[in-house]
């Protein structure tokens, strides 16, 4: 949501169910007329009991979104 905010446009899909954002999407964003590239990520749960049976594709993306905060100079949460 933050992303489609500073664009002022839906470039990410986002939305309460979880699990609905798997693939990290990088734009590109001006800002102070400086090149600012953000990238929006699957959102980041702490595991439940019931969420034990998790399935590969949200571990996938969880993963993917470490890696992105990793590399980042800044990250939020």
């Amino acid at each position: 949501m933050l992303v489609n905010s500073l664009l002022k446009q839906d470039q990410v899909i986002t939305g309460e169910t979880p699990g609905l954002t798997r693939d990290s999407i990088t734009v590109t964003w001006a800002w102070n007329n400086r090149p600012v590239r953000l990238c929006g990520t699957a959102g980041i749960r702490q595991a439940t009991k019931h969420d034990c049976a998790n399935d590969d594709i949200e571990d996938l993306a969880v993963a993917d979104a470490m890696r992105s905060m990793k590399v980042a100079d800044v990250a939020v949460m």
